[in-house]
C-alpha cells in the first residue's frame, strides 16, 4: 500500500506525494489546490516517478528525494532534478540509514532528522554529517509521536510539525517540544484528493463543524480572486483570461485618473490613491452585500458602517502566538492609520490580508506605485511592534502606518 510523503516547499505551498501522484497544498488557504492530484512525472522532472520513501527541502536551495537505497537531489530554483542522480544514500549522507527511510524533516534548530522503523538519527546541517550517539529510539526523543514506522514528517510555518502514519496524524508543538493534546486524529481531516477523493476544507481542530468549513471557503474564494486579478497596474495592465478589463479598470482607474490625482497632489490639493477603489472592486467580484455601507470604521452615507454593524474588530483583539498571527486571518480587510501614535490622522490605507507573521505581513491592495501610476498587487510589509501594536511599512510607503483594526470577512454576506 502506498504511503503519504509530505514536503513544505516554502511558506505558501506544501506538496503531498502518494504512489505515482502528488497534490499541491495551499498553506494560507488550508486546503488542496484545485486540479490535483497529478502524476509525479508531469510535475517533477528528474524525480522518482513512483513510491518515494521520504523528501526534504534543504536550506541551501536543494531538495532531496529518497527511495530504497538511492536519493535524488533537486534544484529548487531551476525546478528540476540535478544531473548525475540517483546516487546511493551511503555515498552522500554520512551516518544516515542507508536504505528504506520512513521520513525526513528539517527542524528550525539547524538539524535534520531521519526516521526508520523505531529509530531516528539527528543530522547536523552545517557540518553535513550525522551527530554522534545516534540512532536512538523514537520514543526516547519525541514525546507523543508514533513510536515506529512513520509515513512522513513535515514542519509547517505555524510553529507546528505534523507526523503521519497510516490513516492518522499527530500535531507537534515545536516550541514545547511535545505532541499537542487530542492526537492522533484522522488524516481525512486534511482532505487530500488521492484515491478518487476531492479537495475539501482541512478543519484542523477536533469538533470542527460544517459552518467552519463554509467560512473557510469564503476566505479561500477571496484569496482565489487575488490570485486571478493581481498584479496589475495603470502602466502595465494585466487582464485575466476570459475577462475584458484589468482590476484597475474595474476599480474605475485609468491613466487619466492617475494624471488628475498627480496634478492635485503637486498643487497641494486633496488627492486620492486607488487602495479604497481597488478594495471596492474586489468586494464586487466577491459579491459582497456590504458595498453600500463601506465607510470602514464609522458611519457611511446611506447606512451604518463596519463598526456600527458589528463587522469591525479593534486591534486590541489581535492574537499572536510565537511568530504566527492567528487573528486577523487571511481574507480580512486590514485598516491602517495614516501615521503612528499621536501623529496618526485617520485611515491611511486599506487592503486584504494574505498572510501575517510577526515580522512581515502580506496584503493585497491598490495604492502602490507613484502617481500617475497605480498598482494592485500583493505587497510585503515589514513589521515592528510598539506596545503590542504592529507598525508597518512597505517599499512603496512614504511613512510607517500602524494597524487600527480589521473587518472580519466571516461576518460579510455574499449575494451569490
Amino acid at each position: 500500500m502506498d504511503k503519504i510523503v509530505a514536503l513544505v516547499w516554502d511558506e505558501s505551498k506544501a506538496y503531498f506525494f502518494k504512489g505515482d501522484e502528488y497534490t499541491r497544498y495551499d498553506i494560507a488557504g488550508d486546503q488542496a489546490d484545485e486540479g490535483y492530484p497529478q502524476t509525479i512525472s508531469s510535475g517533477w522532472p528528474g524525480v522518482f516517478e513512483h513510491g518515494i520513501d521520504a523528501a526534504v527541502v534543504w536550506p541551501n536551495g536543494k531538495a532531496h528525494f529518497f527511495k530504497g537505497d538511492q536519493y535524488i537531489r533537486y534544484d529548487v530554483a531551476a525546478d528540476r532534478g540535478d544531473g548525475g542522480y540517483p546516487q546511493p544514500i551511503s555515498s552522500g549522507w554520512a551516518g544516515v540509514f542507508e536504505s528504506d527511510l520512513d521520513a525526513a524533516v528539517v527542524w528550525p534548530n539547524g538539524k535534520a532528522y531521519f526516521f526508520k522503523g523505531d529509530q531516528y538519527t539527528r543530522y547536523d546541517i552545517a557540518s553535513d554529517t550525522a551527530d554522534e550517539g545516534y540512532p536512538q529510539a523514537i520514543r526516547s526523543g519525541w514525546a507523543g509521536v508514533f513510536e515506529s514506522d512513520l509515513d512522513a514528517a513535515v514542519v509547517w510555518p505555524n510553529g507546528k510539525a505534523y507526523f503521519f502514519k497510516g490513516d492518522e496524524y499527530i500535531r507537534y508543538d515545536i516550541g514545547a517540544d511535545r505532541a499537542d493534546d487530542g492526537y492522533p486524529q484522522p488524516i481525512s481531516a486534511w482532505a487530500l484528493p488521492f484515491d478518487g477523493g476531492k479537495p475539501a476544507q482541512h478543519i484542523e481542530e477536533a469538533g470542527g463543524s460544517v459552518a467552519i468549513a463554509e467560512l473557510k471557503s469564503k476566505r479561500q474564494s477571496m484569496l482565489d480572486l487575488i490570485d486571478k486579478w493581481m498584479p496589475t497596474s495603470l502602466n502595465n495592465p494585466r487582464i485575466p483570461d476570459g475577462e475584458t478589463q484589468d482590476l484597475m479598470a474595474r476599480a474605475g482607474w485609468t491613466k487619466a485618473t492617475g494624471q488628475d490625482n498627480k496634478k492635485k497632489k503637486d498643487a497641494g490639493e486633496r488627492f486620492a490613491t486607488s487602495c479604497g477603489d481597488v478594495l471596492h472592486a474586489m468586494l464586487v467580484l466577491w459579491k459582497s452585500n456590504f458595498l453600500g455601507f463601506f465607510n470602514i470604521r464609522d458611519v457611511a452615507v446611506g447606512g451604518p458602517g463596519a463598526k456600527a454593524r458589528g463587522f469591525y474588530v479593534e486591534r486590541a483583539q489581535l492574537v499572536i502566538e510565537g511568530d504566527v498571527v492567528k487573528s486577523p486571518k487571511p481574507g480580512d480587510i486590514i485598516v491602517l492609520r495614516n501615521g503612528i501614535g499621536k501623529g496618526a490622522t485617520g485611515v491611511g490605507h486599506v487592503g486584504i490580508l494574505v498572510e501575517a507573521r510577526k515580522d512581515k505581513w502580506k496584503t493585497a491592495d491598490g495604492g502602490g506605485g507613484s502617481l500617475p501610476d497605480q498598482t494592485a498587487a500583493v505587497t510585503e510589509r515589514d513589521v515592528r511592534w510598539v506596545d503590542g501594536v504592529p507598525i508597518m511599512k512597505s517599499v512603496t510607503d512614504i511613512k510607517e502606518k500602524e494597524l487600527d483594526g480589521w473587518v472580519d470577512l466571516d461576518k460579510l454576506e455574499q449575494t451569490g
